[in-house]
Parts: structure tokens; sequence; C-alpha cells
């Protein structure tokens, strides 16, 4: 059974829980590293926006999307010691709610960075490297989907994205930042297009980029969603990104045109 979490209720059940984290920031002296996740001490490399200077954006503000990082929520064996805890979130409607079990959303952010799952904002000024929430009473057998949006410094600017991910009692899954381009991810994105049949692989190569954040390459959020636009079949990096390429679909496929019409080297440069 698959359970899709409503923003609705959890924005209710997290006011319930109290979920409020307002941390100051840190400063910190390593560059970033030459692939993979960037991990705290790396992060000043990314040239992440002073707050004292560079105001937050407000959370409904344009999204300004990642152009050398990104988003990833990946599966782990064990929790992180000594990660701070954030409020537990727990679901009423779960059909074993008594007997429940739960799973973990661990945040392995950089400094300043600020997230949200659904629309309630979690962390608002990242000041540890490591969070932990726990999401109580989850049907064991049952997947729950959840959106995870983090802003985070990027070459001055705060930069946004958002990525949907199952979850199921008993897993610890972890929302991180890395390098786009990267050995690790340039594996990564083959694997997840391969998984593709015939047709659509040939048509997301074709695309490369995701219709709606056009500087994520699909496949290096996992398998590229499809979806149909104005009768059209186009790609997204992650299901997250369905809402906004539906709301404006002339908007996405002229995003897609231009995409198309790139030049190789206005492309290796995203």
């Amino acid at each position: 059974m698959k359970i899709q979490v409503p923003l609705r209720s959890l924005s209710m059940l997290a006011a319930i829980a109290g979920i409020s984290l307002v941390l100051a920031g840190s400063v910190l002296s390593q560059g970033p590293p030459a692939r993979g996740r960037v991990t705290w001490g790396d992060s000043v490399g990314m040239n992440g926006p002073n707050a004292a200077t560079t105001p937050r954006p407000h959370a409904n503000a344009e999204w300004v999307f990642p152009q050398r990082s990104q988003l990833q929520v990946v599966p782990m064996e064990a929790r992180t010691p000594d990660a701070v805890a954030l409020s537990p979130l727990k679901f009423p409607y779960s059909r074993a709610a008594a007997a429940g079990e739960p799973a973990y959303i661990m945040a392995h952010l950089l400094p300043g960075a600020e997230m949200w799952i659904g629309d309630v904002q979690l962390i608002s000024d990242a000041s540890k490297p490591a969070y932990e929430m726990a999401v109580q009473s989850l049907e064991r057998g049952s997947t729950y989907y959840f959106t995870v949006r983090v802003r985070w410094g990027e070459d001055g600017k705060w930069v946004s994205q958002a990525h949907t991910f199952p979850l199921k009692a008993g897993e610890i899954h972890c929302v991180q930042i890395y390098l786009t381009e990267t050995p690790e991810m340039t594996k990564k994105i083959a694997a997840s297009i391969a998984k593709l049949d015939a047709a659509d692989k040939k048509t997301a190569e074709a695309q490369k980029f995701c219709a709606v954040q056009d500087s994520i390459k699909l496949g290096s959020m996992g398998t590229p969603a499809k979806v149909s636009v104005g009768g059209k079949d186009v790609f997204l990096c992650c299901e997250a990104c369905k809402s906004a390429a539906l709301k404006d679909a002339d908007k996405t496929l002229k995003n897609v045109e231009a995409i198309k019409a790139r030049k190789p080297k206005e492309m290796d440069k995203k």
C-alpha cells in the first residue's frame, strides 16, 4: 500500500508536536571535497552567502536552483550518533498505529541551511552537522511518501531544491548535499537512465536535464519521473517536480525545447 503524506495534515501534526528549531550559523575553514558528498567541514568551498548581508528569501519566494551541487536522499544502515533530535511525527491514520514501527529521517546539511518536509519548516538555520527526526507509528509493509525541500548557500546565492522519496517502517534515510560533477554521480546517472525502457531511455537521453529544475541532470536523483504535459511526455528529476510541471504546461514545454537546443558546451556547464 502506498500512502502520500498530506501536507495540511503534516502541518497540523507538526504544530501539535511543537516542531521548531532556530539555530545560529558556524564558520568553517576547509574547501569542498574533490568528489561526492559535501560535508559540514567542507562547506566553505561552496561560497555560501553571508546571512547578514544577503537576506534569506521568504518561504514562498521563487526558487533559485543549484548549479554545482544538489539534494540527495539516500538510505542508511544506522542512525548518526549525536544527531540533534527534532520533534517526532506520529501518523494517526495508520491502521496499525498502536503497534506501528518508527522510521528515521536524518539530515546532514550545510551551515545555515533550511529544511522543510511538506510545508513544515523543521530547520531554519542549521548549526549542527546532523539532525534526526523519528517518524512514528508506521504500518509495516506500507510505503509512505515524503517531500523534503532544502535551501542552502552556493556561490553567493541561496539555492533551493526538493525531492520526494519513499519511506517504510524500520528504514533510515538521510538528506544530504552532493557535488554535481563527480565520477560517482556520472555512474549513478547512467544506472538510473538504464532502468527506463528503450523508448523512454532515448527520450530522457535527448532531454538530459529536468524539465522544471533545468540545472539538474536526469538520473542524478534516481530513475527519472515521466509525466504527460500537453500531450507530450517529458521527464523530471523526481516526483517533487510534477506539480510544477503540470501547473504551467506551456512553460514546461518551452523549457524542454530550450534544453534540447543548448549547445554541448552550454550543457556541460550545467
